[in-house]
């Protein structure tokens, strides 16, 4: 069931797309907080400027804003680790170093089936959904607790 229509007024600051979605980001009126809804969602635009001229925030920064983030979604970032083995048919440890998770990731190689992994990102389903690509039955030593617990339960 989808959610009940509502009417928000919004101040657009970026179009970010995501694993093939666009999203509008803004600030909605009276308010500080940044706010993210999938375009695919929006069933109708109003644009109204009434002599109200649009003044952006200057210490808006998407860069920062995502530095941590995997996808769409922001926050503390955490120290994550987690082993990963290699396969005959998967290769996920070259797989890994050539498609890094997030531009922090480091590697560190255990032997000649497993590496370590070390990111600092933020924690989210997005995060849990790029790792458990790899195979969970291919994981193992997951930190913090957390995460291993979302990997293995979602």
């Amino acid at each position: 069931e989808c959610p009940a229509e509502k009417e928000t007024i919004l101040k657009p600051y970026l179009l970010k797309e995501h694993n093939k979605r666009w999203y509008v980001i803004g600030q909605r009126e009276n308010k500080e907080d940044y706010v993210t809804y999938p375009l695919d969602r929006i069933e109708s635009v109003d644009i109204h400027f009434e002599g109200e001229v649009f003044g952006r925030d200057p210490s808006f920064d998407p860069f920062k804003r995502w530095e941590h983030s995997i996808g769409i979604f922001t926050g503390e970032p955490s120290e994550v680790s987690f082993e990963l083995k290699d396969t005959e048919k998967m290769k996920n440890i070259d797989f890994l170093i050539t498609s890094k998770i997030h531009k922090s990731q480091k590697e560190t190689r255990i032997d000649n089936h497993w590496l370590k992994v070390n990111l600092n990102v933020l924690i989210s389903y997005e995060l849990v959904r790029e790792i458990r690509k790899l195979g969970i039955h291919n994981l193992r030593n997951i930190k913090p607790k957390k995460l291993d617990t979302m990997i293995r339960e979602y």
